[in-house]
């Protein structure tokens, strides 16, 4: 992202998401009490495996559409838009390790 915690609260505040954003519960505080600071090679190598075959899920829910066939949107409402922290195969909560 390339700002600290402060400065994003600043540019909520100026561009007026900040309301919303502040009732939302951060995903990271609800997971881990302990989080990891440090890492293995190997633990390291089976998280990017986790991201890869999450990168072949997204692919292969790619749909292709027709840009005549879209309708332009100019903004979305704020609470249209949902985080599904559910893992799709077991239905628990994901990890922010």
């Amino acid at each position: 992202m390339g700002l600290d915690k402060d400065d994003i609260i600043k540019l909520a505040k100026r561009i007026g998401t900040y309301e919303e954003s502040a009732r939302m519960i951060e995903p990271c505080s609800v997971f881990s009490r302990k989080p990891r600071t440090r890492s293995t090679p190997s633990r390291l190598d089976a998280e990017l495996g986790k991201v890869i075959d999450l990168l072949g899920t997204v692919k292969a829910s790619l749909i292709k559409l027709k840009a005549s066939e879209l309708s332009r949107v100019n903004s979305l409402p704020l609470w249209n838009w949902r985080i599904n922290l559910t893992d799709a195969d077991t239905g628990s909560l994901g990890s922010c390790r």
